[in-house]
């Protein structure tokens, strides 16, 4: 399936809405070998004002949680590993009994295959 469709099947309705106002649909569509973490609707809410900045503060939060050129299914991401992600950040994965975190929020739903890699489900956004 295409991010699109996998975001729509998991009801991530949230980050759907979010990538639309950002223009950033087809970013995450189109990019191959990619690592995407999906933060859930509660994790959104949570974040709450986090997600309502002007259109290149939200695309810089949204690239953020995509690693380019790497396809990072459970359990190939290792603690300790970095990776740069879209955005030029640097997240940080961490496994703690056998739970994974990026940069300290955990994955919650992994390995979730799209046309063009893969996307984990997170608690939080990081």
């Amino acid at each position: 399936m295409s991010v699109s469709e996998t975001i729509s099947s998991t009801g991530l309705s949230t980050l759907q809405t979010l990538l639309t106002r950002a223009n950033l649909s087809n970013t995450f569509t189109d990019s191959n070998s990619v690592t995407i973490f999906t933060p859930s609707d509660e994790a959104f809410a949570a974040a709450g004002s986090s997600t309502n900045t002007t259109t290149p503060e939200l695309q810089n939060l949204l690239l953020n949680h995509i690693i380019p050129d790497f396809k990072g299914y459970l359990p190939k991401l290792k603690d300790g590993a970095k990776y740069t992600t879209m955005a030029g950040s640097e997240i940080t994965i961490t496994v703690r009994n056998n739970a994974y975190f990026v940069n300290g929020v955990q994955i919650t739903s992994p390995n979730t295959i799209t046309a063009n890699g893969v996307a984990h489900v997170i608690n939080g956004v990081s």
